[in-house]
């Protein structure tokens, strides 16, 4: 038998012998979610004697973690800004920093003044992270969210609904904006961009992620290319094209962006000052 606190201090120090950097977090994660609490509740209720069945379920969860497993996948959950996603195998689990694209995209709508309603693309939603956080936000939003994976857009329409978002989104199992009706005044993507290289140095967690929504070709901007050269098919004159980017990708991704009719280009950095948003107007 063992108490709440002494699992967490348990699974922290074998975590920590295999390398794991956020071994501590990645303890209390697990913990909770065995338990069904929060991290918080956890301290709170620290002195509790588990079962000896809980104990073993938690260390069978550590062991996987033990072996990069990515913590979201095994408790099946994800924070993004103001919202809670279901995440699992086959589908990107969403990061930190792409939560900056929101905020650019804020930003960028300040431009438009009172116009409603605002029609926004999302491609590639994954677990729709960012067209239900533009829902949520942005009270005049009509988002369409497409993604090439039906595993990615059914669980994203879920997700929508967990959200109270699924009224303001539409979700379509298709490549880009195929089969989608523009003109849209945002079009927003966080597409694949990890190059060759990338690719072939990936952290351990990371290669348990879905290779379709990393990989970007060779030198990681094929999504680039084709969605700044065409893109103008659905994007409305005057409206603007926000991307995450990868690191060291902001500078040709700005000049694929001058070479196609974009203007107004701005670049943003994220919390380690990496250029991670690239925002831009279609000039034409």
């Amino acid at each position: 038998m063992s108490t709440v606190f002494e699992l967490i201090q348990a699974g922290d120090t074998f975590l920590k012998e295999r390398g794991l950097e956020d071994a501590r977090i990645s303890s209390e994660w697990l913990l909770a979610h065995l338990l069904g609490k929060s991290r918080a509740e956890l301290y709170v209720e620290s002195a509790e004697v588990l079962s000896e069945e809980k104990k073993n379920w938690f260390f069978d969860l550590i062991e996987k973690r033990a072996a990069h497993y990515p913590v979201q996948y095994l408790i099946g959950e994800v924070s993004f800004r103001k919202i809670s996603l279901n995440v699992k195998p086959g589908v990107l689990i969403p990061r930190p920093e792409t939560e900056i694209l929101v905020d650019v995209v804020l930003n960028r709508l300040r431009e438009f003044g009172e116009k409603k309603p605002v029609k926004i693309l999302d491609i590639g939603t994954g677990t729709g992270c960012l067209a239900i956080s533009f829902a949520r936000e942005i009270e005049n939003a009509l988002v369409t969210a497409t993604d090439v994976s039906e595993m990615c857009t059914d669980l994203a329409c879920a997700n929508a609904i967990r959200n109270g978002a699924e009224k303001k989104i539409s979700f379509k199992n298709t490549n880009l904006w195929d089969q989608v009706e523009g003109p849209f005044d945002i079009v927003a993507s966080n597409p694949p961009y990890l190059s060759k290289k990338d690719l072939s140095e990936l952290m351990p967690e990371v290669q348990y992620e879905p290779v379709l929504a990393l990989d970007g070709g060779e030198t990681g901007l094929n999504f680039y290319r084709r969605i700044i050269e065409n893109v103008s098919s659905v994007l409305a004159p005057n409206g603007f094209l926000v991307f995450e980017v990868g690191l060291g990708q902001s500078k040709m991704v700005r000049e694929l962006l001058n070479r196609n009719g974009f203007g107004n280009i701005e670049i943003t950095k994220d919390l380690t000052e990496i250029e991670r948003i690239v925002s831009a107007k279609l000039i034409q």
